[in-house]
């Protein structure tokens, strides 16, 4: 439950995508790991302002490369499987 009136309007958006990736992928440890990474990214955003905008256009795209592949990977593993949205 979040208190901030922003905060909720975010995470509500982001509850109907982690629901679509569940329901589509077939399984939950897709959408738990798309919320890992949305947190992880909340939480190093902080430090990553810091950062000189060469530097972080490449560890952005440093991340797209290595994640994307492992994304589709487990999306396509999921959808294989057909299972409903059930641990």
């Amino acid at each position: 439950f979040h208190m901030n009136p922003l905060q909720g309007c975010y995470a509500f958006a982001l509850g109907l995508i982690l629901g679509y990736i569940c329901e589509k992928g077939g399984s939950i440890y897709h959408a738990i790991l798309f919320h890992f990474l949305f947190n992880l990214w909340g939480t190093t955003s902080t430090w990553m302002n810091s950062l000189s905008p060469e530097t972080l256009s490449l560890l952005v795209l440093a991340g797209t490369f290595l994640l994307l592949p492992v994304g589709l990977v487990l999306f396509r593993q999921g959808s294989l499987k057909k299972n409903p949205c059930l641990l």
